[in-house]
């Protein structure tokens, strides 16, 4: 049978602490988890695409079919991936790549693509059950994280917060990387807290899986190696090889090679005129 456990506070006032076993933590977990996302599902049902939402999704079915990232390679590709895979398996409609003069021209591809050349209703509603999955899968992660460090209580706590906020309820449908990178990387600064307390290595895989990930979503996520960073330095005693280290790597993260980036002539097409690019969605 289940049980809980509350602590009262000592006397010296070190506050209470609720001790749930991994059961009834996983069942209140899933429980909370599942109703933001009815509540997500209910509050934006008439909700139409963002502005990105076409532009990310034809981007991620590109990258599956073709394993070519000329569309949107300014973003790394994990969200893409992740949604282009469902609906490519599912089936959409895209035509043969060519070369872009510029991004509004990309644009205009990617929502030629969804909105004229197949149901992006259809599109949509696939899009949404790929990323209430997705998303659904980082609240897991990151509750699991924060009970790893601070407890179950701290934990559920949480995860009510963000259940109950309407920021959150908005995002967890939509095809950006706004949601993801936020709960990586908050799972990899929480994860850092143990993982550099003990050095066990179990914690540290933990750690840099989550900040792997975080990394592989957003161009912004460099910006919480600072967080593990601080931790590192704190656990290292403020080792300077750490510091030029980290700086490298955000260096190198935030300026890759500008050959990666460059487009051959050969491969840069011809610029549309701006009367040709119908209007966005």
């Amino acid at each position: 049978m289940s049980e809980i456990r509350v602590s009262l506070p000592t006397e010296q006032g070190k506050g209470y602490h609720i001790d749930l076993n991994l059961g009834l933590f996983t069942l209140l977990l899933l429980l909370l988890i599942g109703g933001a996302i009815v509540r997500s599902a209910i509050a934006t049902r008439l909700d139409g695409f963002t502005i990105d939402e076409a532009y990310h999704i034809a981007a991620g079915v590109s990258y599956v079919r073709y394993s070519d990232f000329r569309i949107n390679p300014e973003h790394p590709p994990l969200v893409k991936l992740w949604v282009g895979s469902l609906i490519s398996a599912t089936g959409f409609h895209l035509s043969n790549l060519r070369p872009f003069g510029d991004k509004a021209d990309e644009r205009s591809f990617t929502e030629d693509d969804v909105y004229f050349n197949n149901d992006f209703n259809s599109v949509q509603r696939r899009a949404r059950i790929a990323m209430w999955t997705l998303n659904g899968l980082l609240l897991v992660l990151f509750a699991f994280a924060v009970r790893r460090t601070f407890g179950p209580g701290v934990a559920l706590g949480t995860l009510l917060f963000l259940a109950i906020d309407p920021t959150v309820a908005a995002h967890l449908p939509v095809v950006m990387t706004d949601l993801p990178v936020s709960l990586l990387s908050a799972s990899a600064v929480v994860l850092a807290v143990s993982a550099f307390q003990g050095w066990a290595w179990k914690d540290l895989l933990i750690c840099s899986l989550a900040l792997g990930l975080a990394l592989a979503t957003k161009h912004s996520a460099p910006i919480f190696l600072i967080g593990v960073e601080v931790r590192v330095c704190h656990s290292s005693g403020g080792n300077s090889s750490v510091f030029a280290g980290t700086g490298v790597g955000l260096y190198l993260c935030r300026n890759p090679p500008r050959a990666s980036r460059c487009r051959s002539s050969r491969d840069s097409g011809r610029m549309r005129h701006p009367d040709s690019l119908h209007p966005a969605f």
